[in-house]
């Protein structure tokens, strides 16, 4: 009889964590927030350049903006662990609202300058800095185990999603009606984000970790436990590490070397090169539907090695790409493979965290994610110069030598 039930029990499909009324609403309010902070995106670059026609201005506040935002995900994650990330998260989408109701403000009157905006999108970029993390920190306190690879793989589509439909908009937007209506637009998006996410229970509060040392210890040094935690537990250091060389091998090679493929290879224009990067768009939202519809594997650690040596036969390949489609159809793969690497190395992450730790591994995954883009474009953009196709057999060997030292390590065998 327990055999039976037990095998019924194995057997029992996951429900869908969209039926799950307070994670449909972090779902939802992710998603609105996400096409803000992608509209937003955009729309700064017409700003800056409408204010003052300069690609110099535009880095200076771009680096401005992104230094803060990199520096506080290592520090957002403490602050997490001692509040609950339903407010933070509510928080940062009202700010974020606030914020660009001030930019359609002073663009309303006149008063918009570029001194304006270096005060202005540094707040922004905070305030992303703590929302993101606070969203995967809440999700398993939402949804059971087994729901939590199909939840991750529904917030990837959404921000994916997010991802190509909020520049598109933007562009759009900003091109046809301009600056104003645009920025109003993106404070709306951030409103909605906001209001809806704070229908959610206030029960997921009580999950906080007020009853633990977090909220006792002192910020600075809650901060810093937090990264001997990660350092010290094996699965984490070593999914943290894999994340961080996957974006850094990745991102420069995708991002400069598409564009420098598409200009030089394949003798195309800005148009193409969108097509191409859109590919990659679509891959990854299959891989997270892949991943939404089976779950995650029994050994994830195992999953992202092997997927780790298939993006780095895609990089070498593209390298070698004779077609503008052949190129196409090898950032498909990528975009498949990479989404599924992610989810399963988040959902791992969220499996191995202890509950007092979720803020601070989230926000070191996030610092992971991202920290590392401006050195992988910078150093693609020069191997680029030297030889194109080296920038896509170096990015693909170093994902290759960290596969093969990843494959010989237990802690990624546990189940």
């Amino acid at each position: 009889m327990t055999t039976k039930t037990r095998i019924e029990t194995q057997a029992t499909p996951v429900v869908s964590p969209l039926r799950i009324p307070d994670f449909r609403l972090l779902w939802l309010g992710m998603t609105s927030v996400s096409l803000a902070v992608q509209f937003y995106a955009v729309s700064l670059v017409w700003l800056v350049l409408e204010l003052t026609g300069s690609g110099v201005a535009l880095g200076a506040l771009l680096t401005t903006a992104a230094i803060p935002r990199a520096v506080s995900m290592l520090l957002t994650g403490a602050l997490i662990d001692r509040y609950p990330p339903r407010r933070i998260m509510i928080t940062s989408a009202l700010f974020n609202g606030l914020l660009m109701s001030i930019i359609a403000l002073l663009l309303g009157g006149g008063w918009m300058s570029l001194t304006a905006m270096f005060i202005i999108a540094p707040l922004i970029g905070l305030m992303d800095a703590v929302f993101y993390p606070s969203t995967t920190a809440l999700i398993p306190r939402l949804v059971t185990r087994e729901q939590l690879a199909p939840a991750n793989a529904m917030m990837q589509t959404a921000d994916t999603v997010a991802n190509i439909i909020g520049p598109a908009l933007g562009g759009i937007i900003i091109g046809q009606v301009g600056l104003l209506p645009g920025f109003a637009l993106n404070a709306a998006l951030f409103f909605i984000g906001f209001l809806i996410i704070c229908n959610l229970s206030r029960a997921t509060d009580r999950h906080s970790v007020g009853e633990s040392e977090a909220e006792q210890e002192p910020f600075a040094k809650a901060v810093v436990s937090g990264i001997r935690y990660a350092l010290s537990k094996a699965p984490i250091r070593i999914s943290l590490l894999m994340i961080a060389m996957l974006n850094f091998a990745a991102i420069g090679p995708i991002v400069v070397g598409g564009a420098l493929l598409v200009e030089r290879r394949f003798e195309a224009d800005a148009t193409m090169y969108g097509i191409l990067m859109g590919a990659f768009g679509v891959g990854s939202i299959v891989g997270s539907l892949v991943i939404g519809a089976y779950g995650t594997a029994k050994r994830p650690g195992v999953v992202l090695v092997w997927t780790t040596f298939v993006l780095a036969a895609g990089l070498i390949g593209l390298g070698f790409a004779p077609s503008f489609w052949v190129a196409f159809a090898m950032l498909l793969a990528i975009g498949i493979f990479g989404a599924i690497t992610n989810v399963n190395a988040v959902t791992w992450l969220q499996m191995k965290a202890d509950a007092h730790m979720q803020g601070r591994v989230a926000s070191l995954l996030v610092f992971a994610a991202v920290a590392l883009d401006p050195f992988s474009n910078g150093i693609a953009g020069a191997l680029a110069e030297i030889d194109l196709t080296l920038l896509f057999v170096a990015a693909g060997a170093l994902l290759a030598v960290g596969g093969v030292v990843s494959l010989f390590n237990n802690t990624l065998r546990e189940e």
